[in-house]
């Protein structure tokens, strides 16, 4: 594909981020499903957890906007493709802690997840803002629409595979409980920390 010119970047260096950007999508898009708010709720569920606690599950990203507040000082001098690395980074590999989740029981299990969870939004708070500032600085104006229409296609196209798989595990018995949950949350791990 012929680039334009940016001011910033070469057209091979826009050549190769775009297709890494690409790539990041998708992965990003088979993982982002297992991570988000329907699989922790059912794995809060399953340790009893009250509706206040799904509650905050299902708007804890709103909650950690705060986060963005002290985002330019935390982040001052740090480049965005770093803030950006380390926010997908952190966000993919906390959610290896589900796995404690075999050990514990009850309130202790339903906290752990409210923790993790609140950790995950937190980490996406700082990574899912650079996502524009990286798309403009590889793309150009009159580009724009066309391309950023192939990222979002990749990132839809890998979410409906996502769901797929999560339906097809839960659907197993073995799979149906806690195990399978936790399973999902590891495979989105890996995806998302790939991403």
């Amino acid at each position: 594909m012929k680039l334009e010119q940016t001011n910033f970047l070469s057209q091979s260096e826009r050549e190769i981020g775009l297709e890494n950007f690409q790539k990041h999508s998708f992965w990003n898009g088979l993982g982002i499903n297992f991570l988000n708010a329907p699989i922790v709720s059912l794995l809060a569920i399953t340790f009893g957890a009250s509706n206040i606690e799904l509650g905050y599950i299902s708007s804890v990203f709103h909650f950690a906007g705060i986060v963005l507040i002290f985002l330019p000082r935390l982040l001052n001098g740090v480049a965005i493709k770093t803030a950006f690395f380390f926010g997908w980074l952190f966000r993919g590999l906390i959610c290896f802690l589900y796995a404690v989740l075999f050990f514990l029981d009850g309130q202790a299990a339903v906290t752990t997840i409210l923790v993790l969870y609140t950790l995950f939004a937190v980490f996406r708070m700082i990574g899912a803002p650079m996502v524009e500032p990286i798309q403009r600085s590889l793309v150009s104006g009159s580009e724009a629409g066309s391309i950023v229409v192939k990222i979002h296609q990749r990132l839809t196209v890998s979410e409906i595979i996502s769901r797929i798989i999560s339906f097809l595990l839960l659907s197993i018995q073995y799979f149906s409980g806690l195990t399978g949950l936790v399973l999902l949350t590891w495979i989105g791990s890996i995806n998302n920390t790939i991403s």
